[in-house]
């Protein structure tokens, strides 16, 4: 029997142990690889070693060290200053930042009550500067989970306890689909990113649940094609075909309570390859969770988890 400390110290080894090529690396520590390069001729901020090939080569310390670097730069910090101190006085600056910018934050519920007061008030240019600033001060994840989805949430129960007007709800949607175009527009996406396509089936109009969804796959270094509303199976079978989908999305949410919608999944599931997953995310998706090759989407954890287990990247 090997002792205890043998997993100790393998788990140690492999910290170190270069096996990350570039495009990894750059994606886990939240850069580019150009900007891993540059940072490397310049600052010398890491020593990758080359394998066979003279691909570079990073280990889980060198990820962990670019990471803190990646997070002191967006804070502001300049990588110059501070690319040849340690370790541990980098975590003490991101400490310090982070202190500070929760001292000087508004918190996400002060986030969500500006964004739902500007929506009352049918002030869109006010509702795009509160969601953009919410981007900027909390990061696309936690702005999408904890304010952009409450918020639709909150003003889709007044809009249907008949507090808040169509007006209001139509302008408050217009701003957010703006507000989520610019968003997946500035987060890019690398060359050879797998390739997602995305449309709501015949008969289904809203768009806003399958924006956001977007924003988050392409957020986790997914390709995003947006198709449209109100697609037939064949349109988006023939698109996927096209351009060589790893995955195909639908956002429902409601169904008409006949069998058109569910006629439409399935015949969309038929000609899809099987190899091309099918996920439905939405208020409405749940009335398809009994068919056969589809994946019902709960929620945007669940959301990124499954196009995580569905990318060719990662799974390579």
């Amino acid at each position: 029997m090997r002792p205890l400390y043998d997993n100790a110290m393998d788990s140690e080894n492999m910290h170190h142990e270069p096996r990350h090529p570039i495009r990894v690396a750059a994606s886990r520590a939240g850069l580019t690889p150009e900007v891993l390069r540059a940072w490397e001729r310049r600052y010398d901020v890491v020593s990758p070693a080359r394998g066979d090939t003279g691909q570079r080569l990073y280990s889980d310390g060198d990820i962990d060290r670019l990471s803190m670097l990646a997070r002191l730069s967006h804070g502001g910090r300049a990588v110059g200053r501070i690319a040849g101190i340690s370790n541990g006085e980098l975590e003490r600056l991101l400490t310090e930042d982070a202190d500070a910018h929760a001292a000087r934050s508004p918190s996400t519920e002060t986030h969500r009550d500006r964004a739902i007061a500007a929506a009352r008030d049918l002030d869109g240019p006010a509702l795009y500067a509160v969601l953009s600033r919410s981007v900027l001060s909390l990061g696309v994840l936690q702005f999408l989970e904890q304010v952009l989805v409450p918020v639709i949430e909150e003003l889709g129960q007044e809009w249907h306890a008949g507090r808040v007007g169509i007006a209001r709800e139509h302008t408050a949607s217009v701003t957010i689909e703006q507000l989520l175009a610019w968003l997946i527009r500035e987060l890019g996406t690398a060359p050879g990113a797998p390739r997602m396509l995305m449309a709501t089936p015949s008969g289904e109009r809203h768009a806003l649940g399958s924006m956001i969804a977007a924003a988050a796959a392409v957020h986790d270094e997914w390709l995003v094609t947006w198709l449209g509303v109100d697609l037939p199976a064949e349109q988006i079978a023939a698109a996927a075909e096209r351009d060589g989908a790893h995955a195909v999305t639908l956002g429902v949410v409601a169904t008409c309570g006949c069998e058109a919608p569910r006629a439409e999944v399935e015949e969309l599931r038929r000609l899809l390859p099987v190899r091309v997953p099918l996920l439905i995310g939405g208020s409405g998706a749940s009335a398809f969770s009994e068919l056969p090759g589809v994946t019902v989407i709960r929620d945007l954890q669940h959301w990124r988890a499954q196009i995580r287990r569905h990318s060719p990247t990662i799974r390579s």
